[in-house]
């Protein structure tokens, strides 16, 4: 036999051995599912919690509990069925993202586990955990709860609907009125600010069962350069109404929502009111015109109701003039301020200055204020330090000032009440420079403690503050009128304590009960002392035992109280779990003390399961 015909039938041999091996590794009729490249995959269904119906069309969120990989997002069928593919094994969160379903609200000043942070912030669990391991195939069922529902419509005075008209909603907590929203890391912001259609119909759906407002004002289409007088359009933001009729929070009527239900005909009707123009100008220190400064007006009247000011703004022109259009009678407050624009022969430059208030009235007729005169404020400036050496990256390392006034986690000075982000710094650098420096442009007289908010992600916390030999950590900073400090010394570093405990699990029971009751635990490490408070940020820490009922932290050196609770004892909480709580009845709680780098293990934490 030749050498050609001898290759080809060894390479049809091969080709039936390959053949007759695939037959008998997959059975004629039987599929196999494709081989999955690397981590678990999560399916499950999402169906109605009333009707047990499916839910389709949903986005279904999976979370790390633990601050790992970012979002991933699986799409229910038409059966109500998801998917999601190379999940890395971890601990995670399962959240049901669709119009009109219940899902975590905001949860605070709070550093924690994502598990921790929902148990924290809802009087239930609107959440999923699943627990993977990387490899094998997970199932899961999600129920979805409706929440409640406000709808109605805004008409004028004569009944004539106000299309694209602003809505507003805000919910009664802790006796004070502060605006619905959702926010929550990886979670869209879901903001309840709503439109009205043509007809002047609104319908706000989703709403966890409450007290509730709802606020209106007419949509801002245009200036048409018209007085108002004449009717030209006007920035209606300061118009706001309540239902039914309103002109103040005070007078509002609150809505009271059920889960699952509908509040319906909440129709708000929108006064008639004059309104009118308030003016001025702005110099700056030179009293030289300002131009480019912020001013923005707010209702001083029923602040003390509410967590939200209902305000508008503008900027001074080129020559420090301003109007504001829209105004109706009552209280105000004006601040003037930001990074303003001054004309000089070289051309022009930008300067700092410091925000300045005051109380307007309007009453019957339009409002010119005095020229308004700013005023630069001081310097405070000097370097950073991480671990003694200039930081390698500089952006969010930026040191935050405290009054020294008054330290309670609600006093946390804002010092640009201009800024919506509301920073702990005045306006300035918001930034550490390559060379470790780091300057506050505009600061106020007073006296001020350093803060650093505590990086979890990055183990960083603040270790010392001085300037010429004075500790800042005991000693706060004082400020005066446009003095210039530039040599603090602020050192960041990494050398964080870790601690490690367990819960007391109760006894004789079996081993699946222990493990379900250490698994509703949450675990709490709260500041203990005021320098401790100033080294974290005043943030709490929370974080959920495992099955074996361990847990560890890892913090700034200091001072803490250690406690922990069952989820229900969280649901009743008489209201938000901060700081300030632990101070209350410190002997209820395990207080200990770390150094930088230590690592205390053997804490035993005892929680009493029964309440």
């Amino acid at each position: 036999m030749s050498l050609a015909p001898r290759i080809i039938l060894s390479a049809l041999t091969v080709c039936l051995v390959i053949f007759a091996s695939a037959n008998k590794a997959a059975p004629q009729g039987v599929r196999q599912p494709p081989k999955e490249i690397g981590g678990s995959t999560v399916r499950g269904v999402v169906t109605y919690a009333d009707t047990g119906r499916p839910l389709r069309n949903a986005r279904v969120m999976l979370l790390a509990n633990d601050n790992g990989p970012g979002t991933t997002i699986g799409i229910t069928d038409f059966r109500g069925e998801f998917m999601m593919r190379h999940v890395p094994a971890g601990r995670f969160v399962l959240i049901v993202d669709s119009p009109g379903i219940l899902k975590p609200q905001d949860f605070g000043r709070v550093q924690s586990q994502l598990i921790a942070r929902f148990r924290l912030s809802d009087k239930r669990d609107l959440f999923t955990e699943v627990v993977v391991n990387g490899s094998d195939s997970v199932n899961v069922k999600l129920q979805a709860l409706r929440g409640g529902v406000i709808t109605g419509r805004v008409v004028t005075e004569d009944d004539q609907p106000s299309a694209d008209a602003n809505l507003k909603i805000l919910r009664s907590e802790n006796g004070k009125w502060a605006p619905v929203s959702t926010d929550i890391g990886d979670l869209p912001s879901d903001v309840k600010g709503l439109k009205t259609d043509a007809k002047g119909v609104y319908r706000i759906a989703g709403l966890p069962a409450g007290d509730y407002l709802v606020c209106v004002h007419e949509a801002h289409i245009a200036t048409d350069g018209k007085p108002i007088e004449e009717g030209g359009y006007m920035n209606a933001q300061l118009m706001v109404a309540y239902y039914p009729s309103a002109t103040n929070i005070k007078d509002a009527q609150a809505i009271t929502v059920v889960e699952g239900s509908e509040s319906t005909g909440i129709d708000i009707r929108l006064p008639e009111r004059a309104a009118y123009t308030m003016s001025g100008k702005v110099l700056a220190p030179d009293n030289a015109p300002a131009a480019y400064a912020q001013v923005m007006i707010s209702r001083s009247d029923g602040a003390g109701d509410v967590d939200e000011s209902i305000e508008t703004r503008t900027t001074s022109e080129e020559d420090g003039s301003w109007r504001l259009m829209g105004v109706p009678g009552g209280e105000y407050v004006l601040t003037i301020g930001g990074s303003v624009r001054v004309i000089t022969r070289e051309g022009g430059t930008y300067i700092s200055v410091l925000p300045k208030k005051i109380k307007v009235r309007v009453e019957n007729g339009d409002v010119i204020v005095p020229n308004v005169r700013l005023r630069y404020g001081a310097t405070v400036g000097g370097k950073v330090t991480v671990d003694g050496k200039i930081p390698k990256r500089g952006f969010g390392l930026f040191p935050g000032l405290v009054t020294a006034d008054d330290e309670n986690v609600g006093a946390r000075a804002a010092f640009n009440p201009l800024d919506s982000g509301r920073h702990r710094y005045p306006t300035g650098d918001e930034y550490v420079r390559e060379d470790g420096s780091f300057q506050m442009l505009a600061v106020a007289p007073g006296k001020y403690w350093f803060e650093l908010p505590w990086r979890a992600e990055e183990g960083m916390y603040l270790k010392a503050v001085t300037r010429k030999g004075v500790d800042l950590m005991q000693s706060p900073l004082t400020v005066t009128a446009e003095t210039v400090i530039d040599d603090v010394v602020v050192a960041i570093a990494t050398d964080v304590a870790t601690i490690e405990g367990e819960l007391a699990l109760p006894p004789g029971q079996p081993e699946a009960t222990q493990k379900r009751a250490a698994r509703d635990v949450i675990v709490v490490l709260a500041p203990a002392t005021e320098a401790t408070r100033r080294n974290t940020g005043g943030k709490l820490l929370m974080v959920q035992a495992d099955a074996q009922g361990r847990f560890s932290f890892a913090g700034a050196p200091g001072e803490y109280f250690v406690t922990a609770f069952t989820s229900v004892q969280i649901k009743n909480l008489p209201g938000p779990l901060t700081d300030e709580y632990f101070q209350k009845d410190t002997q209820k709680y395990t207080r200990i003390k770390v150094r930088a780098a230590e690592k205390l293990k053997g804490l035993t934490i005892r929680v009493d399961f029964k309440n």
